[in-house]
């Protein structure tokens, strides 16, 4: 909640392509909650809502916008296929990353 988020920012997030294949690759974004400032809710809004447009419930009372400030990022290549591989790298590591502009034609190795 907001509140636990207040009081302890520490928090992550998992995020996979399809949570149901177990042989793709799964990452954790590990991090600071980082509520968004007020003088930028109304672009962050305009973008959310470009990209969800039935999200009501961003103009509830009690939402906010929240970023995560990343402090370390962990990868497991196949959780089922025993650990193709893994690993992990820091936050200023993660925000200098850049995409690879061929990524999105490759198909899995595996």
């Amino acid at each position: 909640t907001l509140q636990d988020l207040a009081a302890n920012p520490k928090c992550s997030v998992l995020l996979a392509r399809d949570p149901e294949d177990r042989t793709d690759l799964v990452i954790t974004l590990h991090g600071d909650a980082v509520f968004v400032p007020e003088k930028d809710n109304a672009a962050i809004r305009a973008a959310y809502l470009a990209r969800h447009p039935n999200a009501f419930w961003v103009d509830f009372g009690d939402f906010r916008f929240v970023r995560i400030e990343p402090k370390v990022v962990r990868f497991v290549s196949g959780v089922a296929t025993a650990l193709l591989g893994s690993g992990e790298f820091n936050g200023d590591e993660y925000k200098s990353a850049k995409v690879d502009p061929i990524a999105q034609f490759s198909k899995p190795v595996a």
